[in-house]
């Protein structure tokens, strides 16, 4: 039977007398109203099944620290009628459409169901990045740049601490790894920092930060290894740190 339809049933009697019927079967919307899966700019999301105090189940997005919150891919899959991003628009969403999250605080999207009813979720974003970094007992300061992209830091050290050094480091995210290229790093390890080093924070599902790191050596030696003086070279006797000029008589220095 086709949804709120009427069908007519003629009911004949043994003497020929007919009677009409006329049957209309509702059909019971759906209360399905489900967001089954979400990514943004292929962002890494976990959704939750409880809801939080506000009633809103809260979908976190893992991102890299650097991010542009200007033009986000949205991407989902839902159960339900429709679904909806309050504060940004009153007609149906469709999944891979780009918006501007820099100025909403929280995101809401809402899958409504076929009868009316509706479920929200709350987007939050976790930041991907290294809470701490220490080489060879120096901490490192990790400021993001407004440009975006790999964070770049440097940090000065004494040349006699040689270029191989202690790198101990921590990142609250969970399922993360550190590289150094292909190489994973674990904290504690030795890393040569005789030239720029890139080290990436990376998910499983390839969701990286990049930070460049610096070390500019500083030299222990106080030495003077050339001297003249009114245009005559001076002779450095260096084990008793004593310089001669020898200039000729008269010569007024």
């Amino acid at each position: 039977f086709p949804d709120d339809e009427p069908v007519i049933f003629t009911v004949t009697s043994f003497s020929g007398l007919t009677q009409n019927y006329t049957v209309t079967v509702h059909i019971g919307k759906s209360d399905d109203k489900e967001m089954t899966g979400f990514s943004i700019s292929g962002a890494f999301s976990e959704i939750s099944t409880s809801p939080n105090g506000e009633n809103r189940y809260p979908i976190s997005i893992l991102i890299p620290e650097n991010y542009n919150f200007s033009a986000l891919s949205v991407s989902f899959s839902y159960k339900g009628s429709a679904v909806y991003v309050d504060a940004l628009s009153a007609t149906p969403q469709t999944t891979g459409t780009m918006y501007d999250f820099s100025s909403l605080t929280p995101v809401i999207f809402r899958v409504q169901a076929a009868d009316g009813s509706s479920r929200e979720y709350e987007v939050t974003f976790t930041t991907l990045k290294l809470d701490s970094l220490n080489i060879a007992g120096v901490n490192i300061s990790l400021t993001p740049n407004s440009s975006g992209g790999a964070i770049n830091a440097s940090f000065s050290i004494s040349e006699t601490a040689g270029t191989n050094l202690t790198t101990l480091f921590s990142s609250s995210n969970s399922s993360v790894s550190l590289y150094q290229g292909a190489t994973a790093i674990t904290s504690g390890d030795s890393i040569n920092y005789s030239s720029p080093v890139t080290l990436r924070l990376e998910t499983s599902n390839s969701i990286y930060q990049e930070y460049i790191i610096t070390a500019v050596f500083l030299s222990n030696t106080a030495q003077i290894t050339g001297f003249s003086l009114s245009g005559y070279s001076g002779i450095i006797n260096e084990p008793a740190k004593t310089i001669t000029v020898n200039v000729p008589t008269g010569t007024t220095i």
